[in-house]
């Protein structure tokens, strides 16, 4: 008797499955004929009365309204959603966000439609091992130095993006062996109420006990004295402005710490400038980003254009 049952109520929810469906083809096929009568009659434009999102689960929704081309309330030619809803996709894919993008329209007045829009988030964590060779090439490594392991530099780089549903990136980086580094960088793309500013700031450590201080018939002579030889830090700030969707505006300063042992100038006292063992300088940036592509990854149509200027110090 429990078993009819249960047989019972999974050929009612078929059926209930399948009558939903139909409904649905039923009613987007009678949304697509509205559309195309709007844009044979007299009246070609539609209002749009509502943008509605799906499948951002981390994503802010602003985050999405942001690289669409029109707004809540906006009117657009009917003559003109379909080439409308590809240059929204392609705009909301190129945040990188997602895996995929699909946008449609629901009609719901004679004049009046909702605009779907479908979304896949992709993966955001991204672990990645460090394994380099502190030598210029692996021959080298391997037969002047015997392949020591102490050579070697090991670590693990660290990314995550979106970490907050703003499409903001974390990056750090901690790396031992031969070379110690340490770093920590993180984006935030807007920060403003109208979403057009925005910055990156980051910081950078380094320190090694051994290093080259100068070449001997094309060869390099390293100096590992007591302790730490070289040590050195550096600070980013960077803001960027991007008023509409395509052109983006970034100004950067970075400012770079750099100190020697003494010792190291017993062997060279040129190192630094003016036999000086700490040099310190600022870099200032510019780049200006035109980016009209239809896809950041596999560009089809469209154009790219940098303009980027740098100097580095003040003087």
């Amino acid at each position: 008797m429990f078993g009819f049952c249960i047989v019972d109520i999974i050929k009612a929810l078929k059926v209930i499955g399948s009558l939903c469906f139909a409904i649905f083809l039923s009613f987007s096929a009678t949304s697509q004929t509205k559309l195309a009568q709007n844009t044979q009659g007299d009246n070609d434009y539609l209002i749009v009365d509502s943008i509605r999102i799906a499948g951002n689960e981390r994503t802010k929704r602003y985050i999405i309204l942001r690289e669409m081309t029109f707004a809540q309330g906006d009117t657009l030619k009917a003559s003109k959603i379909a080439p409308t809803i590809v240059q929204n996709e392609n705009n909301v894919m190129k945040t990188q966000l997602f895996v995929t993008v699909q946008m449609d329209t629901m009609q719901l007045y004679d004049e009046q439609v909702a605009w779907l829009v479908k979304v896949k988030e992709r993966w955001y964590t991204f672990p990645a091992p460090i394994f380099n060779l502190a030598d210029r090439n692996f021959n080298e490594w391997w037969v002047e130095y015997d392949h020591q392991f102490s050579r070697t530099e090991y670590g693990v780089r660290f990314f995550q993006e979106n970490l907050t549903g703003r499409n903001d990136q974390l990056k750090t980086l901690m790396q031992f062996g031969y070379t110690k580094k340490f770093k920590i960088f993180y984006t935030l793309p807007f920060f403003d109420a109208e979403q057009k500013t925005g910055l990156k700031v980051g910081a950078a450590y380094n320190q090694n006990r051994e290093i080259s201080v100068k070449t001997n018939s094309n060869k390099l002579e390293f100096f590992d004295g007591d302790g730490i030889m070289k040590k050195g830090v550096d600070f980013q700030l960077q803001f960027r402005r991007r008023e509409a969707i395509h052109n983006t505006h970034f100004a950067e300063v970075k400012f770079f710490s750099n100190w020697v042992d003494r010792s190291v100038l017993s062997k060279n006292n040129r190192y630094y400038k003016k036999g000086e063992n700490i040099q310190r300088y600022f870099r200032l940036r510019y780049k200006y980003q035109s980016d009209f592509l239809n896809n950041s990854s596999y560009p089809l149509k469209g154009y790219f254009a940098e303009v980027d200027l740098s100097k580095l110090g003040l003087g």
